[in-house]
């Protein structure tokens, strides 16, 4: 059986408090890893699947007066780049479903927080199930900012330890109070939910004996070091010539041994960097497949991107996606834009 086609919302609500303020909660699942990305109103997204097989994304958000709260899980191998929107911080939690993950290229798992300062990109390394919790307070105004001051800015890190592995369950038990059906909804005051979370995160901040190794030792491991350079030696022949450059043009740009790079990718991604460009170069022509729909031909598109074998093609194209390129090309001009759980 075929998963659900595009973007399903599967609520969309908004309620009343006692206080004359209000709370809105909706939640949404996507079979399209792009319309996942785009899900997040002022946040800028960029997934890239690397594991076979169809993808399924959820995110569940409440939105209050002066903070968001969401939670968010996907299903596949993924590399992120993603900034919140500028002027927020997120504190997000991997919940106990999580596979393991590397975020700036430090590993993390379950119970983890990731302190993320917005306005910046960040990478995250997802390898299989990813499910996470994440509160965000806007930098000047919020609760947050209230208890901390200017504490409250902080840089890049990982949390570990009981503290941290509470804010999850509490931001989980808020999420369930606020989403189940309306006549069982126990009472539910925002400024109170605003406080409490606000005061967990800022105990976080404080507790320094909980913080993890500083993210920046990682950040200078050569794996990650390597990484970061392919990836703009990528980013610059996409932006020159519109396509993937090959693996021996990025081996002779960073001046280092295919084994070496080799290493890198199984370090960081557990695959080749033959398997990452194939799946960058499917990534390219998807959306192409969906930019271009009437336009440009699926043989066209394929050329283009490097695959001069149609029926090669289509195969790689659906163990990746788990749909052939022309039912992408049939969905793309019946799809309307992705919607936005909420907008910043």
């Amino acid at each position: 059986m075929e998963a659900p086609e595009g973007t399903h919302f599967l609520a969309s609500e908004s309620f009343g408090l006692a206080d004359s303020s209000g709370y809105a909660v909706q939640n949404a699942r996507s079979n399209d890893i792009d319309d996942q990305a785009a899900m997040l109103g002022g946040w800028q997204q960029r997934y890239i699947q690397y594991e076979n097989g169809s993808f399924t994304g959820v995110v569940e958000a409440l939105t209050l007066p002066n903070s968001t709260l969401f939670r968010k899980s996907t299903n596949r191998r993924l590399h992120k780049r993603f900034a919140p929107p500028p002027n927020e911080t997120a504190f997000a939690v991997l919940l106990s479903d999580s596979d393991p993950a590397i975020f700036q290229g430090r590993p993390v798992g379950p119970g983890d927080v990731l302190v993320i300062p917005g306005g910046h990109e960040h990478e995250l390394i997802c390898h299989g199930l990813f499910d996470v919790v994440v509160a965000t307070f806007p930098n000047s105004g919020s609760e947050l900012v209230n208890i901390c001051g200017d504490a409250a800015i902080v840089r890049p890190g990982v949390i570990k330890g009981v503290q941290a592995a509470g804010l999850g369950r509490c931001l989980q038990r808020v999420l369930m109070e606020s989403s189940g059906p309306l006549g069982a909804r126990a009472p539910m005051d925002a400024a109170d939910v605003q406080a409490e979370i606000a005061r967990k995160c800022a105990d976080l901040i404080y507790n320094k004996d909980q913080v993890s190794d500083s993210i920046e030792r990682y950040e200078r491991m050569r794996a990650v070091q390597i990484f970061a350079a392919m990836r703009e030696v990528i980013a610059v022949h996409l932006r020159d010539h519109d396509q993937v450059p090959s693996l021996v043009l990025i081996v002779r740009a960073l001046g280092v041994s295919l084994r070496t790079l080799e290493y890198t990718c199984k370090t960081l991604l557990n695959v080749s960097p033959q398997r990452y460009l194939t799946c960058l170069r499917l990534h390219g022509a998807r959306r192409d497949i969906r930019a271009l729909a009437g336009s440009s031909s699926v043989r066209d598109i394929a050329f283009k991107w490097g695959f001069s074998h149609l029926g090669r093609f289509s195969i790689a194209y659906r163990q990746l996606f788990g749909e052939l390129p022309s039912r992408t090309l049939r969905l793309a001009g019946a799809s309307p834009e992705p919607r936005r759980v909420w907008s910043a």
